[in-house]
């Protein structure tokens, strides 16, 4: 149950991402208007947690913090 609940969390990080408040940061606009994943993106959200502390100590950032969405949500269910 709990790898189930940290998916879930892990599945709302990358919703986080995608939402129009966010900006669509997974799914980018190229230079031809192809709406196309961007792998760079996902790595940079992915590995932000570990480089910058606001994702830590800006409450309005924890919903991108993968780390604190994945973690909540193995507790949660």
């Amino acid at each position: 149950m709990i790898i189930f609940g940290g998916i879930i969390g892990f599945i709302f990080f990358l919703y986080e991402l995608e939402s129009p408040s966010m900006g669509q940061i997974l799914f980018r606009v190229n230079s031809d208007g192809i709406k196309e994943f961007s792998f760079g993106s996902l790595v940079n959200m992915i590995t932000a947690p570990l480089k910058y502390i606001n994702f830590w100590t800006d409450i309005n950032l924890w919903s991108i913090n993968w780390i604190i969405t994945t973690f909540v949500g193995c507790f949660l269910l």
